[in-house]
């Protein structure tokens, strides 16, 4: 059973979108590699799990449990979405 399976559905769809858009496989954004080619997309990945909401505006999935989705400990999570949040930052502003 891999991995990707056992991610519920709305988060795998995130990880199989934001794989598919870089061009990378999903088992990528969910592996260990550091290369810009995917830490990007699994920053990128992580924050749009971790912004994901319910129907009443609560956020759908904790630090730590996104942080398993990737294997990752909840603060890897933080300084990922942290990371996004800054490059997005200085694209809207160029």
């Amino acid at each position: 059973m891999s991995r990707l399976s056992s991610i519920p559905p709305a988060a795998r769809q995130i990880i199989l979108d934001v794989a598919k858009r870089h061009r990378i496989k999903p088992e990528d954004l969910l592996g260990e590699g550091r290369a810009r080619e995917f830490s990007n997309p699994r920053q990128e990945a992580m924050w749009l799990i971790r912004n994901m909401k319910t129907a009443d505006g609560l956020q759908r999935f904790s630090l730590p449990r996104t942080g398993g989705f990737f294997n990752r400990h909840h603060t890897a999570v933080l300084s990922a979405t942290r990371a996004y949040e800054a490059r997005m930052a200085v694209r809207v502003a160029a």
